[in-house]
């Protein structure tokens, strides 16, 4: 992802890959605003830098660990566990996509609603994805 910052301190990235398919199709620009932890709701798409890489994927939860804020993160397309992110690796919360010519904010009420949907999805994968490893003989 390349981005350019904005006069209202506002990020603009180019998305790339398909983690977040369907809901990006790695086709879009993300609009992405600076954000500190307690501001995130479960379901928000945040960009987070991991070594030399931004990337994008859907924040779960967050709690303290050894006196710092730690973020969980995953893919949409992920059956693997969430991604542990620490705080200052977060970048900011996608606000909206451009798609061709749209530009569609994630504030609206039926961008609000998808957010339940795709935490009870991620949280589904991850419960099925315990079940199939605990009932797997170890060798």
């Amino acid at each position: 992802m390349n981005h350019s910052p904005d006069k209202e301190q506002l990020l603009l990235y180019d998305a790339v890959g398909f983690s977040m398919w369907p809901f990006l199709n790695g086709k879009e620009k993300l609009i992405v605003r600076s954000v500190v932890p307690a501001e995130l709701i479960a379901g928000d798409m945040i960009l987070y830098r991991a070594g030399e890489q931004v990337i994008c994927h859907r924040f779960m939860r967050q709690k303290k660990e050894a006196g710092q804020q730690v973020l969980y993160a995953r893919a949409d397309t992920s059956m693997a566990a969430c991604e542990l992110v620490k705080e200052g690796a977060l970048v900011g919360k996608v606000i909206a996509r451009i798609r061709g010519t749209r530009i569609i904010y994630f504030d609206s009420w039926e961008q609000k609603m998808i957010k339940p949907l795709m935490r009870g999805v991620s949280f589904g994968i991850s419960l099925l994805l315990k079940i199939y490893r605990a009932g797997k003989p170890h060798a």
